[in-house]
């Protein structure tokens, strides 16, 4: 037979969560503010363009499960690869999803040579692209978006 051990859970100040009375919005703001002033360097810390890049995918990602005004990032980037999908096809080269626009910015991110500020954008976009797209390009994003809404719940943040 098989037992576990283990501590009893701290106790941490008088609500027994961990991030009580911060709030997705400000985990929002956080990892928005860590984005930008890490692109641009400031404090010292400068993100390369791979963390931008999945920082900036994770924080859109979060902002499906912030709700609110967050969800008109997503639901912009949305709207604008449907638009794209829908000049790509009508230019003659083949019919174009919104999926088929998300992977063109994944071939880009992947064989570019791109500074961290693009690398944040493309993160951004193809967050915002899988999302709007479903099936298969969702499932990152939505895997994100659901464990993120769970430590969210489970903390006290949500």
């Amino acid at each position: 037979m098989f037992t576990m051990l283990a501590a009893p859970a701290a106790q941490i100040g008088t609500s027994g969560k961990i991030l009580a009375g911060v709030g997705s919005g400000a985990i929002a703001v956080a990892l928005l503010l860590i984005l930008i002033l890490g692109v641009k360097g400031k404090g010292g810390r400068k993100l390369n363009s791979g963390q931008a890049f999945w920082l900036a995918f994770f924080f859109v990602a979060l902002c499906t499960v912030t709700g609110a005004a967050w969800n008109i990032l997503p639901d912009t980037i949305g709207i604008a690869g449907e638009g794209a999908a829908d000049g790509l096809s009508g230019a003659g080269l083949g019919q174009f999803g919104v999926a088929g626009v998300a992977l063109i910015v994944l071939v880009l991110y992947l064989y570019l040579s791109i500074s961290p500020a693009l690398g944040a954008w493309m993160g951004l976009v193809l967050s915002g692209l899988c999302t709007a797209a479903g099936g298969i390009a969702a499932i990152l994003p939505t895997i994100i978006a659901s464990i993120a809404r769970a430590i969210l719940i489970k903390t006290g943040a949500a």
